[in-house]
């Protein structure tokens, strides 16, 4: 369940996560607290990286260095959670995820989780409608988590299914930006943004530069577009004024 408290402090930091760099750092680190966590991550595996090297946001504290490295050379292929499917939005414990005397599994526990210092876990696959998909994890030590613990991260991870949309979207949106600013480099073409009273409000790169190193046209002490020319300055207000009469057209 999520409290006031909660709300403030976990809902907040998650959605504004996507914009903090490391990305959702403040979030990770409230959630660690709340939960009373060793350590509380999310995991990307990106179809285009090898399976031993997932991008991981964490808070808390990771395996020893020396672990990491052996589980990048070796250890990963005999990691269980690669090949689990798991269900999109359900709490998963550690006596879910392993089964009690097969080999694979033991020899994970013994060799990754216990030296980890994982001994209780919950974790939960979130997925966008692109397809990506994260999982978010807390760990502890020493006491395993309620079930009201389990509950309070089911509700933080839809509420996380709905951040990593919009991350993703913008994320694209950049992209598509980023393209879109090359074409019109490559192409010389460029955009200027005006109000009301003929000010530039924003510019493509190619116009910015056109307007500190170009001949015909500048942004005047007072934020105005203006001509160099008499007659195109004496044309452009014209044009200005005309726009601006009639601003539903």
């Amino acid at each position: 369940m999520l409290t006031a408290r909660d709300e403030d402090d976990l809902l907040t930091a998650l959605y504004s996560g996507a914009f903090e760099q490391p990305l959702w750092n403040t979030f990770l680190n409230r959630l660690r607290a709340r939960m009373g966590a060793r350590y509380a991550g999310i995991l990307f595996r990106p179809p285009d990286r090898p399976a031993n090297s997932p991008v991981e946001l964490f808070s808390g504290t990771r395996a020893p260095p020396s672990l990491n490295r052996m589980y990048r050379e070796e250890l990963y292929k005999t990691d269980p959670f690669l090949d689990f499917q798991l269900r999109e939005g359900r709490v998963y414990s550690m006596s879910d995820l392993l089964i009690e005397g097969n080999p694979t599994h033991d020899t994970f526990l013994n060799e990754v989780l216990a030296p980890s210092g994982i001994r209780y876990m919950r974790l939960v696959r979130v997925s966008e409608p692109s397809g990506i998909s994260t999982w978010m994890s807390i760990s502890r030590d020493r006491e395993d988590f309620s079930a009201s613990d389990s509950a309070l991260f089911s509700r933080l991870a839809e509420h996380f299914r709905i951040a990593l949309r919009s991350y993703i979207a913008l994320e694209r949106e950049k992209m598509r930006a980023s393209i879109a600013d090359d074409m019109m480099r490559r192409l010389a073409f460029g955009w200027i943004s005006l109000d009301s009273r003929g000010c530039v409000v924003e510019t493509t790169g190619q116009a910015q530069r056109l307007l500190k190193y170009g001949q015909g046209l500048r942004v005047a002490r007072n934020g105005r577009l203006v001509a160099t020319d008499p007659q195109t300055e004496r044309k452009l207000s014209a044009a200005m004024k005309a726009i601006a009469s009639a601003p539903g057209e």
